[in-house]
């Protein structure tokens, strides 16, 4: 104010912002993290002394359900008779050909030349096979309960990361952590709860990349650890493609929000100059922990095999053991590694070989169908006096209730983003200047609502797309990906509803509290299919609820 011929006069700026509406803003960008700072801000990014309490509590559930029982069954189930035979080759050094990149098998091998003399003996040639004294189940076994375990503090992290209330995170988590075909991947020689846990780095260490300014210090580290994880994840199974759209998405649909609140020639400068440094990290790095893992591939396999057709004579000759004859050039480690790469692409297009236990990639979200990994002999007991039929199963099959519950959520979502939409027309209505209404809190409380579940679907769409462009067999398993981001979604709903809402905290806890107190007893039913525990025959069929479970 001033005093001008006796009269108080006040200035006035065009398109003032009261004071109370600039420090709402602040405050929700603050929680949203729309800043973008270089240091941590404590109220968002560090967990509270509640969070780390949880997390120690669901890491410690994780590794206790997956390494429970570990060595039962003692006998080979479904798809170890594959990959027991290939970490046997890198072991023994027989050349074998697999679909699949080498890395996780490479490390399987790795562990046991390490902790063990195990020399390849176990033969692996058929489901129910006994494994012989002297091979190290457990050890077999160890690296994908490992990763099983590591999966569910990671999903609690990125729930953080992602600034999930307490309620939606621990709900969340719980639906990884009781979910019995997590469960079932984790303890056997397979490979897909290390793709689970590298796709979930990955998307954790991406949204953390998000948090800074490009090229700053932490930004470079969260985005070369993203690279890292990429690279893990594309060599183990090229289905985790899917990410790099993800993460290449969601990096430039983050960097033009940014640029619409801030449209400038020198923030756009800014970022075309940082393409090359993303390109070395997020490309680069992970192709060459690729390529590398193909390097010690051939390395590790210098005998005449099993997977000698598969490759090219020139490369067959040099095998130790080879009974081909060849004059020509020897082939380079390129030649070898394109010629690999593409009978690998060709075989995976080639798999047409139906499968009693394989399901369509539409009827996964629903649990339509498992796999039978193992039938144990049937033996006889008494039970009070009665003679009764009892009998040992391994089945995967997804925690029903976490299946149909984020499926639900996955239905129902994108309708409450419609009505969320249509409640705030008539705000847009009111604005009349674009730039201010995308600078406002409610306009960036929608948007990040909308583009949060943006990539959400796109990583749970992304994730499936593969299996729906390919006529080979597939298998409930190959839905796993797809679920992590379906039960991201369910907690980003959950949030929403509980806000819009205004639940009070009890309720809240009461809702999630009833929710993953269903999901514990159905995952606790269901634990003989996960721990070879024997049943009897009505206890068995109790537990079949659909025709397409048998």
């Amino acid at each position: 104010r001033r005093v001008h011929g006796g009269k108080t006069m006040q200035r006035k700026k065009k398109n003032a912002v009261h004071p109370s509406e600039l420090k709402k803003k602040k405050s929700f960008e603050s929680h949203l993290d729309l800043g973008h700072t270089d240091e941590y801000d404590n109220t968002v990014t560090l967990l509270k002394k509640t969070d780390y309490i949880w997390l120690i509590f669901f890491t410690i559930v994780s590794f206790y359900t997956r390494f429970y029982k570990l060595t039962t069954p003692s006998v080979v189930l479904f798809d170890e008779v594959h990959f027991g035979k290939f970490v046997n080759s890198h072991i023994d050094g027989h050349f074998y050909f697999d679909i699949h990149p080498p890395l996780v098998k490479l490390l399987m091998a790795l562990l046991l030349v390490i902790f063990t003399d195990y020399k390849g003996d176990q033969p692996f040639l058929t489901i129910g096979e006994e494994f012989l004294p002297t091979t190290p189940i457990w050890l077999f076994r160890f690296i994908p309960a490992l990763a099983g375990s590591l999966i569910v503090p990671v999903v609690y992290l990125i729930t953080k990361r992602m600034n999930f209330s307490d309620f939606s995170s621990f709900l969340c988590t719980s639906m990884v952590c009781f979910d019995n075909l997590f469960l079932g991947e984790s303890r056997e020689i397979l490979t897909d709860s290390c793709l689970i846990l590298f796709i979930c780095l990955a998307f954790f260490c991406h949204l953390s990349s998000e948090r800074y300014h490009d090229q700053s210090k932490w930004w470079k580290i969260w985005t070369t650890l993203t690279g890292i994880s990429l690279g893990c994840a594309i060599s183990t199974k090229w289905t985790s493609l899917s990410v790099f759209g993800i993460v290449g998405i969601s990096t430039l649909g983050d960097i033009v929000l940014r640029y619409i609140r801030n449209p400038s020639k020198e923030y756009l400068s800014f970022h075309l100059n940082g393409f090359g440094s993303r390109l070395i990290r997020l490309l680069g790095i992970p192709i060459f922990i690729y390529v590398t893992c193909f390097f010690f591939y051939f390395w590790t396999l210098p005998r005449s095999g099993p997977g000698d057709p598969f490759m090219k004579i020139p490369f067959q000759s040099t095998l130790i053991g080879s009974k081909v004859v060849w004059h020509g050039r020897t082939p380079s480690f390129s030649d070898n590694f394109w010629d690999l790469n593409f009978e690998m692409f060709r075989a995976n297009k080639n798999v047409a070989t139906p499968h009693h236990w394989q399901s369509y990639w539409y009827t996964w979200p629903f649990n339509y169908r498992g796999i039978a990994c193992w039938n144990g002999n049937i033996r006889q007991i008494f039970v009070d006096g009665i003679r009764t039929q009892v009998q040992a199963f391994v089945y995967l099959l997804g925690n029903p209730f976490v299946w149909w519950f984020s499926t639900f959520c996955l239905f129902i979502s994108p309708l409450l983003f419609l009505v969320k939409r249509n409640d705030k027309k008539q705000n847009d209505q009111k604005q009349t200047n674009t730039l201010l209404f995308i600078d406002s809190p409610t306009y960036i409380v929608r948007e990040q609502f909308g583009y949060t579940m943006f990539k959400l679907y796109l990583g749970w769409i992304s994730s499936m797309l593969p299996y729906a462009l390919i006529s080979r067999a597939c298998f409930i398993y190959h839905y796993m990906p797809s679920l992590v981001f379906a039960i991201l979604v369910t907690g980003v709903l959950i949030d929403t509803i509980f806000n819009s809402f205004k639940f009070p905290t009890f309720l809240k806890g009461l809702v999630v509290g009833f929710l993953v107190s269903l999901f514990v007893l159905i995952f606790w039913y269901y634990l003989p299919f996960s721990y070879a525990d024997e049943l009897t025959v009505a206890e068995n069929q109790e537990r079949r609820w659909f025709e397409s479970w048998y």
